[in-house]
């Protein structure tokens, strides 16, 4: 009956009773629901009867597409302010199925990485091209590499692709993994302790190879730190990565040997010894 159709079951993220009275959510969602379903309706109903252009024809479902879209993002906490944000810098958005697409996304996100239903405007807005990535081709296997072989645990996970859901989006094999095999070789940083640096810098993933095997060899070979210090060194304060070496690093290294008078020999320790010097 029309009723029944009306009826959908509460998602998880769709707040509390507390805040809005039952009959009111419920009304509004019918509400809204039943304008999608009536403009899918009117088009089967007037093509049955009149012949309407192509052109006509998928202008209305058009339409009925953009009104689903909007009520299920609204769902999930992306309302239309951000929405008209969120297609501005991914288009592509406009085109993805609510039933193929964006409910396989956000359930991989809630149930399996954890992430929580209130944190899933934020990962949208920052990266809206992860609904356009597949779960079982893209999501899962990038997931799967990040805790079986990285170590990352769930719970560090998750809040690791809050702060930067981009990290979904990298390849694991160009991308992923070659920038943390120079962590290991380079850096001498032990494998079983490369989740604590994404957990605590997750934007190192966004660091390209070779600005990383920059960083390494200015520390090893032009300031002198010991192998073993730069692990340390990197484990404890990752961030220091993204730091520049033209208008950071080297300014300051020159500050240290010319104003304080620390020599480059003794340079390394006092580095490995206070990183925050660099930071």
């Amino acid at each position: 009956t029309p009723a029944q159709e009306g009826k959908q079951p509460a998602e998880p993220w769709l707040g509390s009773p507390s805040a809005t009275p039952r009959k009111k959510v419920g009304r509004a969602k019918k509400e809204k629901s039943g304008t999608v379903r009536g403009l899918q309706k009117g088009l089967r109903s007037v093509s049955s009867a009149v012949a309407l252009p192509d052109e006509v024809q998928d202008e209305v479902k058009a339409i009925a597409h953009e009104e689903q879209l909007a009520q299920y993002m609204a769902e999930v906490g992306v309302p239309k302010k951000n929405l008209d944000k969120v297609l501005d810098s991914y288009p592509q958005l406009k085109h993805l199925s609510v039933i193929q697409n964006l409910r396989p996304t956000i359930k991989f996100l809630t149930q399996e990485v954890g992430v929580a239903p209130q944190m899933v405007r934020k990962v949208i807005v920052s990266f809206p091209q992860v609904l356009g990535l597949s779960v079982d081709d893209k999501l899962r296997p990038t997931v799967r590499y990040l805790m079986d072989e990285v170590g990352l645990p769930l719970d560090r996970l998750n809040k690791t692709i809050v702060t930067r859901p981009q990290i979904l989006g990298c390849n694991v094999d160009r991308n992923l993994r070659p920038k943390l095999e120079l962590l290991v070789e380079m850096a001498g940083i032990e494998r079983q302790q490369l989740y604590l640096v994404i957990s605590r810098a997750p934007h190192v993933l966004g660091y390209s190879p070779s600005n990383i095997a920059r960083f390494l060899i200015f520390l090893r070979h032009e300031i002198g730190i010991e192998r073993e210090r730069v692990a340390k060194l990197l484990t404890t304060s990752p961030q220091l990565l993204g730091l520049s070496m033209e208008n950071n690093i080297r300014p300051k290294i020159r500050f240290l040997e010319e104003e304080v008078g620390i020599s480059r020999e003794a340079m390394g320790q006092v580095i490995g010894s206070f990183p925050n010097i660099l930071g």
